[in-house]
Parts: C-alpha cells; sequence; structure tokens
C-alpha cells in the first residue's frame, strides 16, 4: 500500500517498481497520469471498486503487456494507453459508456481491440473499435498486419487519432457515408502511400494526415464534390493542388 497515494477514492500516484500490481479495493478511480511512465509494470490488476479510468493513467507504460478492464468501469479517459508498447490485445467490458479519443495511439504492438457483446456503445468488428451505430470508428490497431484496410459502410466519422501511427497501412477506402476525419486521425502512418475517397467530405480536421510521408495518391470519386479544410491543413492542400497526384 505505500506505493500507492490514494486520495478520496482516487489512484493519484504508484511510485513502487513491480513488475506485477494489484490496484488496492479502496480505490473507485484511477487519476489523470496516475501510473503514466511506470515502465517496470508488466501487468495490472485492476478491482472491481474501479468505476473510471483517468485521461493518460497508463500513458507511456512501454512493458505493460495485461490488463483486465473490469466490469465496473464506466468510463476510460483521452490517451489512456498511449504509448503502450508492448499492448497486444484488450477488451473492453459491456460497463463502458464512454471512451475518450486516442486511447491506443502509438500501441506499436496492439492487434485486437474487443468489446463485449453486451456493450451498449461500443463494439469492435475485425478487432477494430467502432461506436455502437458504427457511425464512428474510433480506433484501428497500430499493430495489426493488414496492409490495405475499407473502411466499412455507413461509417460517418473517422475519430481524432483513429489510426495514429498505423505503420503496416499502405491503403484505405473510405465509403461514401464518411462525411468527417478528425484531426490526427492518420497522424504519422508513414508507409501509407493511397487514399480512395468514394464520398462527399464536407470537412478534413487540421493535422489528419501529418506525418504521412508517403502519401501521393487521392482517387476522388465521381460523388465527390465537396471538400473544405481547416487553414492549418496545409499537407493536404497540397495533394489537391498537385494535380497530377490524383487518379
Amino acid at each position: 500500500m505505500a506505493d500507492f497515494e490514494i486520495k478520496n477514492g482516487i489512484l493519484v500516484k504508484y511510485t513502487g517498481k513491480d513488475k506485477n500490481i494489484i490496484i488496492p479495493d479502496s480505490v473507485e478511480k484511477i487519476g489523470e497520469n496516475a501510473l503514466q511512465w511506470c515502465n517496470s509494470i508488466e501487468s495490472v490488476t485492476i478491482p472491481e471498486s474501479v468505476k473510471s479510468i483517468g485521461d493518460r493513467a497508463f500513458k507511456d507504460c512501454k512493458r505493460l503487456k495485461n490488463i483486465e478492464i473490469p466490469d465496473s468501469v464506466t468510463r476510460i479517459g483521452d490517451n489512456t494507453f498511449t504509448g503502450c508498447e508492448s499492448l497486444e490485445s484488450i477488451k473492453i467490458p459491456y460497463s463502458v459508456v464512454d471512451i475518450g479519443t486516442s486511447i491506443f495511439g502509438f500501441c506499436t504492438n496492439l492487434v485486437s481491440v474487443e468489446v463485449d457483446k453486451y456493450n451498449q456503445c461500443y463494439c469492435s468488428e475485425n478487432d477494430v473499435l467502432f461506436s455502437k451505430s458504427k457511425f464512428e470508428l474510433i480506433s484501428y490497431p497500430a499493430g495489426k498486419k493488414d496492409t490495405i484496410y475499407e473502411i466499412p459502410e455507413n461509417v460517418m466519422k473517422i475519430s481524432e487519432g483513429a489510426f495514429l501511427y498505423c505503420r503496416n497501412l499502405t491503403s484505405v477506402t473510405l465509403p461514401v457515408s464518411v462525411m468527417e476525419i478528425d484531426k490526427n486521425a492518420f497522424f504519422f502512418c508513414i508507409n501509407l502511400e493511397s487514399i480512395k475517397i468514394s464520398g462527399r467530405l464536407p470537412e478534413i480536421k487540421s493535422l489528419a494526415f501529418y506525418g504521412c510521408v508517403n502519401l501521393k495518391i487521392v482517387s476522388l470519386s465521381e460523388k465527390t464534390a465537396l471538400f473544405r479544410f481547416n487553414d492549418n491543413f496545409d499537407e493536404v492542400k497540397k495533394l489537391f493542388n498537385e494535380r497530377k497526384g490524383l487518379k
């Protein structure tokens, strides 16, 4: 217990060096940054008393391999597991109703995100995390080996950081239904070479394709009628200005 700083039911900080830790059952919330940069940790056991996991709670725990989120948890905050390079799979329980942005960013070995079938807000398909309606693609695991991905029909929004640092992808196809690509969506997909846009895109947010240094081809269908970019979205503007790069 000496390694855990707990205040009013909130785990504020873990200061130990153990590989396998068991969070005390007096904890109701894992606070923001509580275990950030705890590089000794390989396994975490979370008790049923925990209802919320705060922003960046496990950020940059580079050796974290195993963590089981109990059915008591209702919220997983922004960037919760960002930089957990050893994490290979994770299951979202039925109880979770709120998932933050970019929760699996830079998880370079993550290949599977599974959602309990009874969850009312989220689901997974082919190891990719979606909203329950599948109108929103939330997170594509960065460790997946596939080089080509076709976003399912009916997806309307690609969330912030959804494909962040997916180094294996070379080609992505967007269905007609997609209406928004949020900021940092394809951030540093360094091997991404082509994007096929099948429908209208009212808005592409800032830095959506930042760091996509090999992106050369944007295929536009006849249905593509309108594009609107944020003022600081220079890297995508260049793609559309260089007409020879379009097919």
